[in-house]
């Protein structure tokens, strides 16, 4: 009966993709602790596991079906899955597992909402904006932008709640913030 190793992998806010025998794994935000869900095939031929991750020079090791590790902190991990190891029915799955610093998107409004004039709207996100890739900025009035630090014209006096998602390849986040816009009316003169 073949063995074959096929790892699947569950954590909340992480994004996991299969290559060949290569499972990586990104957990966001700085979730240090890691589920792995054992979904090889033949359970029944498959006689032993063990799992095995590489971390600070040392090799970890657990034996049960399934695995919960706690990785030390931000970082990229390098695994592997073992079914049979060692025997004549076993399969290796590779695992790659990158841990991300929490994303903590935030962003400033650098012109005067009291003026007719477009809004310009400033990313601070923390870690430093320029590491991130995607940028979805939402003005509460239907009209949205892909562009990092953007500027908006409100057609309509108001308050309105703008959303910020930014993100890397695989983790994001959003967040938002009320603001009025009433831009004082204009000055009309008549010369006599």
């Amino acid at each position: 009966v073949p063995c074959f190793a096929d790892v699947v992998n569950h954590v909340e806010n992480a994004d996991s993709s299969f290559r060949q025998s290569e499972f990586f794994l990104w957990s966001c935000n700085g979730e240090t602790n890691v589920f792995f869900d054992n979904q090889s095939f033949s359970r029944i031929s498959i006689d032993e596991t063990r799992w095995e991750f590489y971390i600070d020079g040392d090799t970890l090791i657990q034996t049960e079906w399934d695995a919960e590790i706690d990785f030390p902190g931000v970082g990229r991990y390098e695994g592997a899955l073992l079914a049979n190891p060692g025997g004549t029915c076993g399969d290796t799955a590779r695992l790659v597992v990158t841990i991300e610093e929490p994303i903590n998107a935030d962003f400033a409004i650098i012109s005067d909402s009291c003026l007719a004039a477009p809004i310009q709207f400033e990313d601070l996100t923390d870690p430093n904006p320029y590491l991130m890739e995607q940028w979805t900025w939402y003005f509460g009035d239907g009209d949205s932008s892909l562009v990092q630090n953007p500027e908006h014209l409100y057609q309509e006096i108001g308050d309105y709640e703008v959303s910020l998602r930014v993100g890397t390849r695989y983790c994001d986040t959003i967040t938002t913030k009320s603001i009025s816009y009433f831009p004082a009316p204009t000055i009309s003169s008549i010369i006599p």
